[in-house]
């Protein structure tokens, strides 16, 4: 044999969604500088993630505004033509009554 190869081999460790690859070293603990190197990967990945949400969050409630404002619009509008049809439906009302009351004098007469 050549001496002692020790073969390194890795493990995933999952965090949420994200799989960290440690090495697996027989039971040992891995590195420090390895454990520092994963932690400052976690922390941009955080920050990554914090940003983005910041992002998402802003693009919602713009979103929401917006929609706010074409629903206030679309109910003022609505409320518009609710109004017309209940002086047209009055009107129509009122005209059919001048028009049964004309027919009877006809029928009369």
């Amino acid at each position: 044999m050549r001496g002692k190869e020790q073969r390194q081999t890795m493990k995933k460790i999952y965090i949420g969604k994200t799989a960290l690859k440690v090495p697996r070293n027989g039971g040992k603990h891995p590195k420090k500088s390895s454990l520092l190197e994963q932690k400052e990967d976690l922390r941009k990945r955080l920050s990554y993630t914090t940003h983005k949400l910041e992002l998402l969050q802003s693009e919602f409630d713009s979103t929401r505004q917006y929609l706010e404002t074409e629903l206030r619009r679309a109910q003022e509008e609505l409320d518009k033509f609710t109004d017309k049809l209940r002086r047209i439906q009055s009107s129509y009302s009122a005209l059919q009554r001048i028009n049964q009351d004309l027919e009877e004098k006809i029928h009369r007469d």
